[in-house]
């Protein structure tokens, strides 16, 4: 126990000892001992939007991308698969995968070749040897333009020039986008896709076969072919 104190002791710091500290702020110099200009700055609030959504952090350097390029053209890839089970659907597929542009070259204009080698068709059905059977095409109010108008019969052309049907389906409520609403849609044109089902598959030859390397013709005289 401390003994008591007869006398205060003093306090270490008092109040007039605590002095506030001055600083001052001078321009950056040049190396050669010159003044820089005071250079101003601007407060930028900058103000972000999120919503909810499914995301992962190793999609931030995952560079692939999906075959489809909406969840609409996903859902409309289920609907065709699952009314034509036999045959192949394929997304998003360049006419000139599937349509000799070389062989046409001669029978279309010249815009309309350069559109073939550009374009594709929302829905290529095809056999299990990847032969195509017909094209299914997905419009919307977009086709409406006329701009999108003459890109649609410059398809149609294409495809009937090779042989193969194109049938366009179209929801009349563009909210419906699911794979129920877009098999609702092709069962109202069930007559016209059922006619799009191999009846017989074509057979695949896996040899060698003859074919003709060159052609003559060969006139003779009347009164010889009448003799």
């Amino acid at each position: 126990m401390e003994p008591a104190a007869l006398t205060p002791v003093p306090p270490l710091v008092i109040k007039e000892d605590v002095r506030p500290k001055t600083v001052r702020w001078s321009p950056p110099s040049a190396p050669g001992g010159q003044r820089l200009a005071a250079t101003e700055m601007k407060r930028i609030a900058v103000v972000s939007a999120f919503t909810f959504g499914t995301w992962a952090a190793v999609d931030a350097f995952d560079f692939r991308r999906n075959a489809c390029a909406s969840q609409q053209e996903r859902e409309f890839l289920r609907a065709v698969r699952q009314f034509f089970p036999s045959l192949q659907a394929y997304p998003n597929m360049p006419l000139k995968n599937f349509i000799d542009i070389d062989k046409l070259e001669a029978t279309i204009p010249a815009r309309v070749r350069k559109y073939a080698w550009l374009a594709q068709v929302d829905v290529l059905l095809c056999t299990a040897d990847e032969d195509p059977v017909a094209g299914i095409e997905l419009d919307s109010m977009h086709h409406d333009t006329e701009e999108a108008a003459e890109r649609d019969e410059q398809k149609n052309m294409l495809f009937k020039l090779a042989g193969l049907p194109v049938v366009r389906i179209r929801a009349d409520d563009e909210k419906a986008v699911r794979a129920e609403d877009f098999y609702d849609l092709l069962m109202a044109e069930s007559k016209t896709l059922d006619a799009l089902r191999p009846r017989r598959m074509r057979p695949r030859r896996t040899h060698d076969f003859l074919v003709p390397a060159e052609s003559a013709t060969r006139t003779s005289p009347a009164n010889m072919a009448r003799g």
